[in-house]
């Protein structure tokens, strides 16, 4: 082999050992934005449970007070058909 086919070898294996870095390089990028988007998927998830709970609790209140509120309707209503009578 002569200088010039050794230098054209040395090129060509240089340029695909760049185009090796590149796709490692991109494809650890893309990696990275995966777990970017998992983790936030999780947090979300999470976010979501944690407001199913408090909505839980709100309803188990409105609940309350709705049945408080027909237990005082009632008894406003048996005494003023007391007073009436």
């Amino acid at each position: 082999m002569d200088i010039k086919n050794i230098r054209l070898n040395i090129i060509q294996v240089a340029v695909v050992v760049v185009q090796t870095v590149a796709v490692v390089m991109y494809v650890g990028r893309q990696s990275g934005k995966i777990d970017s988007v998992n983790e936030s998927t999780a947090r979300i998830e999470r976010n979501q449970e944690r407001e199913a709970a408090d909505n839980k609790i709100w309803k188990a209140k409105i609940e309350a007070d709705l049945a408080d509120l027909k237990v005082r309707t009632a008894l406003l209503e048996a005494r003023i058909n007391t007073m009436v009578k």
